[in-house]
């Protein structure tokens, strides 16, 4: 599981991708629902996608 944070805060776009590159199980992509993410989410193809709502101003999530 990686969470693509919208402030890239923990992981960036390039690190999903070299991760689903180099991985041989299933990804699963925690992201937001902005149009941004879900670009990402349709050229990068997980295994499957975890909506996680997002606060800026939060250091860690608070649930998803």
């Amino acid at each position: 599981t990686v969470h693509l944070r919208e402030d890239r805060r923990h992981i960036r776009d390039a690190d999903v991708y070299a991760i689903k590159e180099q991985i041989d199980t299933p990804l699963n992509l925690e992201m937001a629902v902005t149009e941004e993410m879900l670009k990402i989410a349709c050229e990068v193809k997980p295994h499957a996608c975890c909506i996680v709502p997002e606060k800026r101003e939060e250091i860690t999530t608070e649930g998803g």
